[in-house]
Parts: C-alpha cells; structure tokens; sequence
C-alpha cells in the first residue's frame, strides 16, 4: 500500500480482501514480495518487523533491486508447467486449508495492523474497507477479526459467511473459489459494496473512482 501511495495512487476507498488467517501471518511471499509489492524505501522497516538477518536482508534487497532475481521462482513456476503441463492441477489438488487459529489470536494481532493500515490509508484522504472471503472451513478466526475492526471503526465486509457455501464451488480443498463459486460470491458482494461506496462517495461514481485491492497469497 505505501509503495502505490507513494507512486502516485490517489484511491477514495481502497478494499482489501484477505482471510484472518492471512492477516496475521508473520512473513511475505519472498522474493516476489520484495520485486513487486515493496518500495526500495521501505526495506530496512520490512526487514526489522520480519526479523531477517543479514544475509535474508541482504537477499530481500536484491530481489528488490534485480527484476530477474526477485522473478526467478515465477520463471521457475513458468518453465515447470510447460515442461509438466498437469502440475498445476496437483498442486490444486493438494491446497489445504491449514487450522485456523483462535479468535483471540487473531484479535490480538490483527487490531494493530488494521490500526495501522487504516492510519496509511486515511493519511492520504482515501477510507479502508475490508472484505473477508468465504473459505470451506466455519471456523475461520472471522470473529476475533470482526471484533479487531469494530474497535478500530474499521468497516469490514462479509457477504458470505465461511462454511456456507458447498464444497463443489471450490477448486481445492476449500480456499479457492471455482468460476461458480466466484459468481456465486460476486453475486452476494456486489450490492453490499455498492451499497458501502455510495454512502462514503456519494458525490462521485464510487466504483469509477474507487481502488479495490486484492490480494492473495
């Protein structure tokens, strides 16, 4: 988020989608992190908060820097699935959808980083909404979440509650929506968020003005 503020993004409202799971997991996707979502600026902060050593800092930096270094695991994936076509579909198959953890734990962590994504966004004029997805497993940490973005009057959207929805619209063991499952949540989603965007862009065309962000391990 710091990096499209800082290279010139001006959103209304900006929409992040990501299970409770995801927002209080310690570490980034890597050397694709560092490529592709983080400012050369913000490295040494990004190292400390993941409490790299000198030589994982030193490895973050040159797949900051480096295009073919911080992209070598995509070019890797690339190759692989030309060489093995059908590995795409194993590694869909053996997606899991690891135990959440308790809703305390989640409230606990994730109040803070609400708080601070809120303040980033806010400073820039732009308001945060969430928006939780729909995975297979009920308990999904939805509560402790819930409670976090309510004490920091952070809005938070759930259209589909998670368990509800049948294990056919997945694509996986229960994380990944398939085409139906994704119409089927787009479908709950879209007037809840029109509905959202009116109220705090009611003088514009909220989606035509809006950024919507997600993101996904």
């Amino acid at each position: 988020m710091k990096r499209l503020l800082r290279e010139g993004a001006r959103p209304d409202v900006v929409v992040l989608m990501l299970t409770p799971s995801q927002w209080i997991r310690p570490d980034i996707r890597g050397d694709y992190s560092a490529q592709y979502l983080i400012s050369t600026a913000d490295l040494p902060a990004v190292s400390r908060d993941l409490g790299l050593n000198a030589t994982q800092a030193a490895d973050l930096v040159c797949s900051n820097l480096s295009e073919f270094w911080g992209a070598r695991a995509e070019i890797r994936n690339f190759v692989l699935g030309h060489v093995m076509p059908d590995l795409g579909q194993l590694m869909t198959f053996s997606s899991v959808v690891a135990v959440p953890p308790s809703d305390e734990d989640v409230a606990a962590i994730a109040r803070q980083r609400i708080v601070r994504l809120d303040t980033l966004i806010r400073s820039h004029g732009a308001r945060f909404v969430v928006l939780l997805p729909a995975i297979r497993m009920r308990q999904d940490g939805s509560a402790g979440f819930l409670s976090a973005a309510q004490e920091s009057g952070v809005t938070t959207l759930r259209p589909v509650v998670s368990g509800t929805l049948d294990a056919d619209l997945y694509r996986d063991a229960g994380f990944h929506l398939n085409p139906a499952g994704a119409a089927v949540f787009t479908e709950r989603l879209m007037p809840v968020l029109k509905e959202h965007l009116a109220a705090v862009t009611p003088d514009r065309k909220a989606v035509r003005n809006t950024t919507v962000a997600s993101l996904n391990r």
